[in-house]
């Protein structure tokens, strides 16, 4: 007997750690290429979710982890 196995939804995530604040737009603007050429979106027919989360390197004690989200 087969089992049928189906995705209901595909969440990535990237932790990125900044070492410059003006690295930020780039970060942004590398999440939504990496978005818009995911082959694992292309893949499949569920959603898919996109998620990044930034940290601070400078001072990690003091920023907390900002986590975005790309639909």
């Amino acid at each position: 007997m087969t089992r049928l196995v189906r995705l209901t939804s595909v969440e990535v995530k990237a932790k990125v750690s900044l070492s410059d604040e003006n690295q930020a737009e780039k970060i942004e603007e590398r999440a939504q290429m990496a978005e818009k050429y995911c082959l694992v979106s292309g893949s499949v027919v569920c959603p898919v979710e996109y998620g990044v989360e930034v940290v601070d390197e400078m001072s990690p004690a003091i920023s907390k982890p900002e986590f975005v989200k790309y639909l």
